[in-house]
């Protein structure tokens, strides 16, 4: 009995002392979960976890949590020989393509194909918007007012998305998981895009619009999470970097197809004569109308691929790991991990990792209130009790980003990385494209073939561009992340929805040249937020980042501009620095135990 309140007090007293790091890092130390466990604390630990997955060995999983202590040194070949735990030929390959390979997990194939598909049909709205920008005066747009009416019209959707999209996918996500939040999505922009080929009036397709900006904003949250949730730590970035390559891709794909789908109605070759502020305007006429309705109903097909494809997906397992909630299932958690994990190791390393870093997020001073088994906690029975608890879980995620500090900083790193991208203008190039390089005696045809060889959005998608939506994914711990998200992705497209309202008139007063200009100006503003205010996430787990932004903003801040902004100096420009590595801001903590795997219960499944 002495021995097991002691080791509860060691434990606990130490689990504090990780949670408030996350709290506030002020010596900007890494450190993995179960660095801090000593051999008998991990085993006993791991008895713990074992009942929440039945069928399961326990030794498999202390042999998978032992491999996840000291993952750095089984993923170097030159010290696995003196490792306490052998590895299989198999699972060797499997921690070194995982390290070296970006897509070396085949069960995320629908995954990706899903995470594709959504984006795409992101990027195809946006094409869509833009072509009709062209035909608005089938609408009957009053002259003296067309280019806000104009830009009212088609910012609709962007402000929707931040106002009402991105709060609703808190709820919608607690309620039906990433995936299923993705499927809403889809069934409105399908329904919206259907309803537009009807639309007679220009409010019409207002009210239309901000039906549709719901279902991007749900979409916007929950694919790039989705993505980040499902993928390996070391190519996170690329997994979600998907969402806005796709994004463009689906955009110059829209392009092509508006260019089609203009030729079929007749409209192609329509002369455009230029208002007295130099924006287009098409004469009314039946082919105009026919392909307004055609451009506006485009993205049905995407939207439907998109729900396809999402019948074939998996949830994301941390989706089934929320405590406290009625989705707490880490049986479904780790039998999707260990269909999108090459090996049962990856799998329950991960699970267990997820259950650690979880714990760790709880803030409560009681922890053993955190270590309940899961049905002893109160779960809803009723669709009044689901509803209500989503509703006071979105209140309640809400207030931490603003309490803590750790979350403080995640919202303004990836609030400032979603402000820069509005700032360097992409979204609004993208968005009138048309409009932009329409001239005087031109036609559709002109405008259309210079949008599908726009040269900015085809440098932009592979270069900075994907980094909001990555940095927005993975920045907040588990229990906050969808609040966290929608905040920064709310920044993001309440910003395109404000550009896109007065970039018509910016354009009427300056003309092309001075727009470039302008945002010329606003691409170094914000290459300045960004080198001040975000901080470095490669290659960490998503769990982990919580250390990384416990980190003072002021500290940071001091280190780019003592530290860092020097060292570019340096290495760059006087090239006196040579190739040594940049001085280092966080310290990482390693403290590998010796271990000798005991019986928990049972024969290991695993050779060794």
């Amino acid at each position: 009995m002495a021995d097991h309140e002691a080791y509860a007090t060691s434990i606990s007293s130490r689990l504090r002392s990780q949670i408030t790091r996350r709290h506030v890092n002020i010596d900007a130390l890494i450190e993995g979960p179960l660095v801090h466990l000593d051999d008998a604390e991990l085993e006993e630990d791991i008895r713990n976890f074992a009942p929440s997955l039945p069928g399961v060995n326990p030794r498999d999983i202390l042999r998978a949590a032992l491999v996840a202590r000291e993952i750095r040194a089984y993923t170097d070949e030159s010290l696995q020989a003196g490792l306490p735990i052998h590895l299989t030929e198999e699972e060797r390959k499997a921690l070194k393509e995982e390290k070296e390979k970006t897509f070396s997990q085949s069960g995320l194939k629908v995954v990706v194909t899903s995470v594709a598909l959504a984006a795409l049909l992101q990027g195809s709205v946006q094409a869509s918007i833009n072509a009709g920008s062209i035909f608005a005066t089938v609408l009957d747009l009053p002259p003296s007012t067309q280019e806000w009416r104009l830009g009212g019209m088609n910012a609709a959707p962007y402000l929707a998305a931040a106002v009402l999209g991105a709060p609703l996918s808190l709820p919608l996500n607690y309620w039906m998981g990433r995936r299923g939040a993705i499927a809403v999505a889809a069934c409105l922009i399908f329904a919206s895009s259907l309803a537009s080929a009807f639309a007679k009036t220009w409010y019409q397709l207002l009210g239309i619009r901000i039906v549709n900006g719901v279902g991007m904003g749900i979409k916007a949250i929950s694919t790039p999470i989705l993505a980040s949730e499902t993928a390996v730590d070391q190519w996170r970035g690329s997994s979600v970097l998907m969402w806005q390559l796709w994004v463009a891709f689906g955009i110059m794909m829209g392009n092509v197809v508006n260019l089609i789908l203009v030729a079929a109605a007749g409209a192609l070759d329509f002369p455009v004569r230029l208002s007295e502020g130099q924006n287009p305007q098409l004469d009314q006429g039946p082919k105009g109308k026919l392909a307004l309705q055609l451009i506006l109903a485009a993205p049905m097909v995407p939207a439907l691929l998109t729900l396809v494809a999402l019948s074939y997906c998996m949830e994301s397992p941390r989706f089934y790991m929320q405590k406290n909630t009625p989705n707490y299932r880490p049986q479904r958690a780790y039998e999707i991990l260990s269909k999108v994990r090459n090996t049962q190791l990856q799998a329950l390393r991960d699970i267990y990792l997820i259950h650690k870093n979880i714990e760790l997020e709880d803030d409560d001073d009681d922890l053993e209130q955190s270590k309940a088994p899961a049905h002893n906690r109160k779960r809803g029975l009723t669709f009044a009790s689901h509803l209500s608890f989503a509703l006071s879980d979105t209140f309640r995620q809400y207030s931490h980003l603003l309490k803590t500090p750790r979350l403080r900083n995640a919202v303004w790193s990836t609030c400032t990385v979603a402000l820069a991208q509005q700032l360097c203008g992409i979204n609004v190039f993208a968005f009138y494209s048309n409009d932009f390089f329409i001239r005087k005696e031109s036609t559709p045809r002109i405008a259309l073939l210079y949008s599908i060889g726009f040269v900015f959005a085809a440098v932009y998608s592979p270069g900075l561009g994907p980094i909001p939506f990555t940095l927005a994914s993975e920045s907040f711990p588990l229990s906050q992340r969808e609040s966290g998200c929608s905040v920064a992705i709310s920044v993001n497209l309440f910003f395109a929805g404000v550009f896109t309202i007065v970039f018509p008139s910016i354009n009427s007063e300056l003309g092309p040249a001075g727009a470039l200009a302008l945002f010329s100006g606003l691409n170094v503003v914000a290459f300045i937020l960004v080198f001040l205010i975000v901080e470095e996430t490669k290659q960490i787990s998503l769990e982990e980042l919580s250390l990384i932004y416990a980190v003072p903003k002021t500290k940071f801040m001091t280190y780019q501009l003592t530290k860092y902004l020097p060292y570019l100096w340096k290495r760059y420009i006087t090239r006196s620095w040579g190739d040594r590595e940049p001085p280092n801001f966080y310290t990482t903590v390693v403290e590998p135990y010796v271990y000798e795997l005991r019986d928990l219960g049972g024969e290991s499944t695993t050779n060794e």
